[in-house]
């Protein structure tokens, strides 16, 4: 990612949540001005890919619905409603 001088006004949170154990844990957190689709996929590429290589196995991923999600999504190849 590249540095600015923007002062951040959000916080991108990655958090990892276990499907039959009642256990989450945050794995990643970047503060931004507004991150791209373009940047958060590649985000949580890398955060799938690092849990991968801790043995861990990625079944879903969630967010909230706004354009820069949906859009990260179509990117991933995902279908989108």
């Amino acid at each position: 990612m590249e540095e600015s001088d923007k002062t951040a006004t959000e916080a991108l949170v990655f958090m990892a949540v276990g499907l039959s154990g009642r256990w989450k844990m945050p794995v990643a957190y970047f503060f931004t001005d507004h991150a791209s689709s373009e940047i958060q996929t590649n985000l949580i590429l890398d955060c799938i890919q690092r849990l991968y290589a801790a043995n861990n196995t990625v079944r879903a991923v969630t967010c909230n619905g706004t354009e820069v999600n949906l859009s990260m999504f179509r990117r991933l190849g995902a279908t989108v409603w």
